[in-house]
């Protein structure tokens, strides 16, 4: 399945061209895509155990991160500067 992820947006023109297509898993409910400050990544938080995926702009995958102590990852958002990822979730002792 491929999802739309964003499209460019003008206060004058409303919605334009779409920036990014990503094909995903059709199977992943719980997901959540963040836009880096200068938007030329996103990385999308694939709910439960799924992991995290950094795409360039274009769709083109950067980094597949497999998250071995949180279970569930809740949120995401990046450094003011574009070169950090926090990520958030839960343990699965408490």
């Amino acid at each position: 399945m491929v999802r739309r992820l964003s499209s460019r947006l003008s206060i004058l023109k409303g919605l334009g061209a779409v920036l990014t297509r990503i094909a995903m898993d059709p199977n992943i409910e719980n997901w959540s895509a963040y836009f880096s400050p200068d938007v030329t990544r996103v990385a999308l938080v694939l709910g439960v155990n799924g992991g995290i995926k950094i795409f360039t702009i274009r769709g083109e995958l950067i980094n597949d991160i497999q998250v071995k102590v949180l279970t569930a990852l809740t949120s995401s958002s990046w450094a003011a500067d574009g070169k950090a990822l926090f990520i958030s979730g839960h343990f699965p002792w408490g």
